[in-house]
């Protein structure tokens, strides 16, 4: 019985993967203005995803992980496909060399991925995946679905779609009628997935929509599509795509890693995650043999699969098998798929990808939503590269002003002065926390007010550094309080228990001894006492992760 669900998961997977990878083909194909690269890139990519299953099935230690074509990644690389050659039609390039420039860029970026995953499994720096902030991530995610929308309304329309580009979508009668019948089925299997949430019913529409259709006569056979050969590549137009191509591998080794740990803690299975990394970047090694893009793990998949209660290598077998047939039979296999079904299938993979992103929307703060519009519009209109360092940006001064804004001073306690003695008081003040640029000044007016309000003309400061982070602008700013205090007759001193920051402090002119015990009042009676709230300090991995405070 075992065997029997492993042979059906494997089915079920393979024939998303077919579909999926025939979508992107064509989509590829049709950004090279060539039909006859459609069946080659489509074998490729099927080569692949299969390769990078039988090294995913022998060395993985998860129970159960299924790879495949990198979405987001594909999406990347389908737009620099779509510009490149719009940049190369106007050098008159042959579509030979621009086939074989989109292949060395396929590989490119695998290799590149691969590089990433290697880098991050040597230096155990997986965990480094979650310290993308979350309206970057999320953004590049909705760019990515409302571009395979875009990508799967092309596919339909058998014209070229494009966001930034309006007169693109002035479309004849015919490419209307076909870009709706794309856009119906996409919808019609958003809202079949929705009512039963299982892989079996997307690859029974899809099995449906193929055999119902009339199969496309241009494709039924490949002796009428003209041969191409593979020659050098236009080196030029591939350096200068070299950022984009980096920026593709690193958001498919995010990806990946976000769906190995998901996928690892759904299965319980305390795998490494460095070591997992290690054979993701294996099997993107070998989709660069095949001239694939990047592979990564499938989050939905593998959960169907594990479900299911497949095993690990009658799945891989039976995935593998059903690969090679597809490969054997490509000119059968893509004229049994109609271009609305392709069209569909991106479309619903897209919208899914749209709405698994946004769904947070309502519980991002109105600065979070400025980024993530921000940097999504920057990566539908410009590029990746750019909408990452702008989305990088915004969020680094969000968390300085965040940071700005955290309340330091953990606990205030005044000590009376002794009359007798001639004594006017004392006002103890402990700092805790990341004292930089940006609350600096803050805490030099806050304890300016703190001063003024709790201790008369005479009495002494005293400040303990406990645990205190601070950078040269804090160091200016207590030498600036040491100045006032001076002026208005407060003397002012420093305890800390760091030698390091000690020394410091002192080069800028201030008194420093051994930190004091925790403030605790010596005559209660007489003593005004109060506790700040004590407020988290600013937690750069924690704010990166989740976007917030």
């Amino acid at each position: 019985m075992k065997s029997f669900h492993s042979i059906a998961a494997g089915l079920i997977t393979a024939s998303i993967a077919i579909s999926v990878n025939a979508a992107f083909s064509d989509l590829l194909s049709t950004a090279l203005h060539t039909v006859a690269a459609r069946a080659l890139l489509f074998s490729l990519m099927m080569a692949a995803c299969c390769l990078a299953m039988l090294l995913v099935a022998g060395n993985s230690r998860l129970k159960l992980a299924i790879p495949g074509l990198d979405e987001p990644a594909m999406v990347i690389l389908a737009a620099l496909a779509t510009t490149s050659t719009l940049h190369l039609a106007s050098l008159h390039v042959s579509p030979e060399q621009l086939l074989s420039t989109l292949l060395i860029t396929n590989a490119l970026t695998a290799l590149l991925a691969a590089a990433v995953f290697l880098l991050a499994a040597r230096f155990r720096a997986g965990q480094l995946a979650r310290c993308l902030p979350f309206p970057v991530l999320a953004a590049f995610m909705a760019s990515s679905g409302l571009l395979l929308v875009v990508f799967g309304l092309s596919i339909s329309a058998s014209h070229s779609l494009s966001i930034s580009q309006l007169a693109s979508w002035h479309l004849s009668g015919l490419e209307i009628t076909q870009l709706g019948w794309g856009l119906a089925f996409g919808l019609l299997l958003l809202l079949c997935m929705r009512k039963v949430d299982h892989p079996a019913m997307l690859t029974a529409l899809l099995s449906l929509a193929c055999l119902l259709s009339p199969s496309s006569p241009a494709l039924s056979t490949g002796s009428n599509l003209p041969t191409l050969q593979l020659v050098a590549p236009v080196w030029s137009e591939i350096l200068a795509a070299l950022p984009t191509m980096a920026a593709a591998a690193i958001m498919a080794m995010l990806g990946s890693t976000s769906n190995i740990m998901a996928l690892d803690q759904a299965q319980h299975a305390g795998a490494d995650l460095n070591h997992e990394l290690r054979m993701n970047g294996i099997a993107c090694l070998g989709s660069a043999l095949c001239a694939g893009p990047p592979v990564s793990v499938m989050l939905s998949d593998s959960l169907l699969a594990g479900s299911m209660g497949a095993q690990r290598w009658p799945l891989a077998i039976s995935f593998i098998a059903c690969g090679m047939v597809a490969i054997w039979q490509q000119q059968l296999m893509l004229s049994l798929i109609q271009p609305f079904v392709l069209g569909g299938v991106l479309v619903y993979f897209g919208l899914e990808l749209l709405s698994q992103w946004l769904r947070r929307w309502s519980a991002l703060a109105s600065a979070e939503r400025g980024i993530l519009l921000g940097t999504m519009l920057t990566f539908l209109l410009v590029n990746v590269v750019a909408g990452i360092a702008v989305g990088l940006v915004l969020s680094a001064l969000l968390f300085c002003y965040r940071a700005s804004q955290e309340n330091l001073l953990r606990t205030i306690a005044v000590l009376p002065g002794n009359p007798l003695r001639a004594e006017q008081g004392l006002l103890k003040v402990e700092l805790t926390g990341q004292l930089y640029f940006g609350s600096a000044s803050r805490l030099h007016d806050q304890l300016q007010v703190e001063i003024r309000q709790h201790l008369p003309r005479g009495g002494s400061v005293q400040l303990c550094l406990r645990h205190a982070s601070l950078d040269s602008s804090a160091m200016q700013a207590l030498h600036r309080l040491r100045l006032w205090c001076e002026q208005q007759g407060y003397p002012l001193q420093l305890a800390c228990h760091e030698a390091t920051m000690a020394s410091q402090l002192r080069r800028w002119g201030m008194t420093v001894q051994d930190e004091a015990p925790r403030l605790a009042p010596s005559h209660p009676e007489g003593t005004h006492h109060r506790a700040r709230a004590a407020t988290t300090s600013p937690r750069f991995l924690h704010l990166l992760q989740t976007g917030r405070d």
